[in-house]
C-alpha cells in the first residue's frame, strides 16, 4: 500500500508470496497481489533422504517415490546414499 508522507507518495511494506513450497512458483503483481501457481506435473523436489524414493511434484504437491526397498536380514537404508547396508 502506498501513502502520501509530507506530499510525496511512499511505497509501503512489500508482500511476502513465499510460500515455502518447492512445488509453486512464488510471484506478486500490482493488481492480484500473491499467485503461487504449481509448477509442471514431474518437476523434482527431491529430499535429503534417498531412501524414500525420489520425490516429484504433483498438482503442487511434492509426492514421494518409490522407497528403497532393503532385504530381509537386518540391512537398513542409509539414507545419505541410498544404499542397503548392514
Amino acid at each position: 500500500d502506498e501513502t502520501c508522507q509530507a506530499g510525496t507518495c511512499t511505497a509501503g511494506t512489500a508482500l511476502n508470496c513465499d510460500d515455502s513450497n518447492v512445488c509453486t512458483t512464488d510471484s506478486c503483481s500490482a493488481m492480484g497481489g500473491c499467485s503461487n501457481l504449481a509448477v509442471t506435473d514431474g518437476t523434482s523436489c527431491v529430499d535429503s533422504d534417498l531412501c524414500n524414493g525420489t520425490e516429484t511434484c504433483q498438482a503442487g504437491m511434492c509426492e514421494a517415490g518409490t522407497p528403497v526397498s532393503c532385504p530381509v536380514g537386518g540391512e537398513t537404508c542409509d539414507p545419505a546414499d541410498g544404499v542397503c547396508k548392514p
